[in-house]
C-alpha cells in the first residue's frame, strides 16, 4: 500500500489503492485519490426546517403512484459527502425531525441531467444564500438502488421478475472543496 502525501486522507494513515484487472489481455488499474478535510475546515449554519411532502407513508406512496402514471419511473440522486474527524471518516447527513436522518439530494425533474439536478439539489439544501453558489465536484456513481413496487423495500439490483421499476435512486461520491 502507498501512502499519500499532502491533504486529503488522514496523515500518517495508509490509503489502499485498488487494482482492477479485466481479462486476460488487458489491466485496467484504478489508483485516484479522493481528498478528505477535517471536519473542522467547514461551518455549519441553520437553515428552515426540512419536512416531507406527505403527512404518513400512505400519502407518500400515493403520490408516487399519480407521479408514475403521470411521468414515469422517479429518478432521485443523493450525493456522499465525506470528512474525517478523529481520523476516521464520516458521513455527512441531513437531520428531518428528531429521528430521521438522510443523504442530501432528492429527487430529479423530469429530463434533469442526473449530475446537474444534484448539483441543483446540494445547492438548494446545502449552499449560502449570502455567497456565491458552490461548484459541487460530482465524483463517480457509488451505488444504484431500486424500488420495485409503490413499497418501501429498496434493492441494489432490479428484481428479475420486475419489468417497471417505480424508482431508481442514484448514490454520487461528492467532492467537497477544502473550506
Amino acid at each position: 500500500m502507498a501512502t499519500r502525501s499532502g491533504s486529503g486522507w488522514p496523515k500518517g494513515q495508509q490509503q489502499p489503492t485498488p487494482h482492477l484487472s479485466g481479462g486476460s489481455t488487458s489491466h485496467l488499474t484504478l489508483d485516484r485519490t479522493i481528498s478528505l478535510y477535517p471536519l473542522t475546515n467547514y461551518t455549519f449554519g441553520t437553515k428552515e426546517a426540512l419536512y416531507e411532502k406527505d403527512a404518513s407513508v400512505q400519502e407518500r406512496f400515493k403520490r408516487m403512484r399519480q407521479e408514475f402514471a403521470d411521468n414515469g419511473m422517479r429518478r432521485t440522486a443523493e450525493g456522499v459527502l465525506i470528512v474525517h474527524e478523529h481520523g476516521l471518516p464520516h458521513v455527512l447527513l441531513l437531520q428531518l425531525g428528531t429521528t430521521f436522518f438522510k443523504l442530501p439530494g432528492g429527487e430529479l425533474k423530469n429530463g434533469e441531467d442526473q449530475t446537474e439536478g444534484l448539483k441543483r439539489l446540494l445547492t438548494e439544501m446545502l449552499g449560502r444564500q449570502d455567497q456565491a453558489p458552490t461548484d459541487w465536484t460530482i465524483e463517480d456513481t457509488i451505488g444504484n438502488w431500486w424500488r420495485p413496487n409503490f413499497e418501501p423495500p429498496q434493492y441494489p439490483y432490479i428484481p428479475a421478475h420486475i419489468t417497471k421499476p417505480k424508482e431508481h435512486k442514484r448514490l454520487f461520491l461528492v467532492q467537497l472543496p477544502e473550506k
